[in-house]
């Protein structure tokens, strides 16, 4: 009997063996399927914080094109008052002018007539 029982311990040693190695084979594809888990997500993760840089930098280059054209914009309005007041003064300026000088030759012939009624008056009051 003792020789069927030294059988069986052996047996159920390998077995108890068999069992172990199995186990920890188990756990070691266990940890491997966490380990590449766990690296998906973090590729994941990587690839979406790209993404997010990616459309960050876009915005602020679409914001920055923006307030470039603006920019623009207004230089090229204030431009266009500038011509437009600098139009304006000279046609203002040639009427401006013309009417001093008209005033300045109502003024002398004014003058001129004042002048001839005195002439006038003198001769008419010598007479």
């Amino acid at each position: 009997m003792l020789a069927e029982e030294s059988k069986i311990t052996p047996d159920n040693k390998l077995s108890e063996q068999d069992q172990f190695k199995q186990k920890q084979r188990q756990q070691r594809e266990l940890e491997k399927q966490q380990a590449e888990e766990q690296l998906k997500r973090q590729q994941q993760r990587q690839q979406l914080e790209r993404q997010q840089e990616e459309e960050r930098l876009k915005r602020q280059q679409e914001r920055l094109k923006l307030e470039q054209q603006q920019e623009e914009e207004r230089k090229k309005r204030q431009q266009d008052r500038l011509q437009l007041e600098r139009e304006q003064k000279m046609q203002v300026e040639p009427q401006r002018a013309k009417q001093q000088q008209l005033e300045k030759e109502q003024e002398k012939e004014h003058i001129k007539q004042q002048k001839e009624m005195r002439e006038l008056e003198k001769r008419q009051g010598e007479q």
